[in-house]
């Protein structure tokens, strides 16, 4: 949303409906009803430890309820303006983190530090004021052009999109399912469904530090289960009838004869014109659960009797510092990176990419010195 957003703003310049003459013009309808959003949260803990405190464990359960969401809606077009921003929208968070940390070896040369956490997370837009309603008269906003929809009822970030099936292996031309099941080469919006969403039903990480005498190796490694993601890149590498675009080298395999089970229609099915595969559906939707190697460090501290020689420095370790060495994600997987948002960073859109970069490997060696 943008800044005062409450104001009644106006333009000044010169128009040539009023012959060039200088004037101003609306630009932003006023609502001073505008307000801030509304958040209760309601928060329980629970932490242990034992064995001097060799065990540690913490689990937190919330309950995070928003109100008077701010959001971008359509305005009825007799005001002058086409949207705004209005407070809409009811939203809840529930979940649980849990933390367990173990020391299973402490030696005088040898520890080693263990740690677990996971993260459960249940979403659900309990209201939402707009005018747009789905086939089956639900409340819903478009939030991205890759199918994701804002959804009364129902989690954020869900995908609602065409069903795919797959191509008929007897006549090479591509079908998706009907809203009652039923296998068809001319879906229409009627037949989308509601295909899962982009919020992961388990995140965590797991992470490990052993000591050696003057060595030290860390291991991090995290994941995400149960979240779609939504890859719009294919539309475009999977359609053939471009010219200026490279394919993937999964449209190779193409259908050419009854029986064949291809991955691409026939090259004359009449469906490249009428009903294209490569339009948004649930063939562009895959299981975005993944194991991240995250990074892995090895290393070693010089010992303090040759530092004290050089009558400068106190302490000195090398090491080399690896990250996104290893990726572990489902066989149907096409994408280049499990972990996408269409807008980079800020994860306005989650789940969803075109042609986002993958995270890159890199691996580094460095000295820390201390004086």
């Amino acid at each position: 949303i943008n800044y005062y957003d409450y104001l009644g703003l106006y333009s000044a310049g010169t128009d040539a409906s009023y012959a060039g003459q200088p004037g101003l013009r609306p630009t932003q309808i006023k609502n001073p009803n505008l307000s801030w959003e509304e958040t209760k949260q309601f928060d329980l803990g629970l932490a242990v430890n034992a064995l001097d405190n060799r065990i540690q464990l913490t689990v937190d359960y919330y309950s995070k309820k928003s109100e008077n969401l701010l959001l971008y809606l359509a305005i009825p077009s007799t005001t002058g303006f086409g949207y705004a921003t209005r407070n809409a929208g009811k939203m809840r968070n529930r979940g649980v983190d849990l933390q367990i940390t173990g020391i299973p070896v402490l030696t005088k040369d040898l520890q080693w530090t263990t740690t677990l956490n996971l993260g459960f997370v249940k979403n659900k837009v309990l209201q939402l004021s707009s005018d747009n309603r789905d086939e089956a008269g639900r409340n819903y906003i478009l939030s991205s052009f890759g199918g994701q929809r804002v959804i009364q009822g129902y989690a954020l970030n869900s995908f609602y999109v065409l069903n795919y099936k797959g191509i008929n292996p007897q006549t090479g031309d591509p079908e998706w399912y009907t809203k009652d099941g039923k296998a068809t080469t001319a879906p229409t919006a009627q037949d989308q469904i509601i295909a899962g969403n982009a919020m992961p039903k388990l995140t965590g990480g797991f992470n490990n530090t052993v000591r050696y005498k003057q060595f030290d190796l860390g291991v991090n490694f995290y994941f995400s289960y149960g979240n779609k993601v939504m890859l719009n890149e294919f539309q475009t590498l999977d359609n053939a009838t471009l010219t200026t675009t490279n394919l993937s080298k999964d449209m190779l395999n193409y259908w050419q004869k009854p029986g064949d089970n291809a991955f691409a229609p026939a090259a004359t099915s009449a469906s490249w014109k009428t009903m294209p595969f490569y339009q948004l559906s649930t063939r562009q939707l895959f299981d975005g659960s993944f194991l991240r190697l995250k990074t892995l460090t090895l290393g070693y501290n010089l010992p303090s009797n040759l530092l004290n020689n050089t009558h400068i420095l106190s302490g000195a370790r090398l090491y080399v510092l690896g990250q996104n060495l290893w990726t572990v994600t489902k066989k149907e997987f096409r994408g280049a990176d499990p972990e996408v948002s269409l807008y980079g960073s800020n994860g306005q859109v989650a789940g969803e990419s075109y042609f986002s970069l993958p995270q890159p490997k890199t691996i580094t060696v460095g000295v820390n010195l201390l004086f």
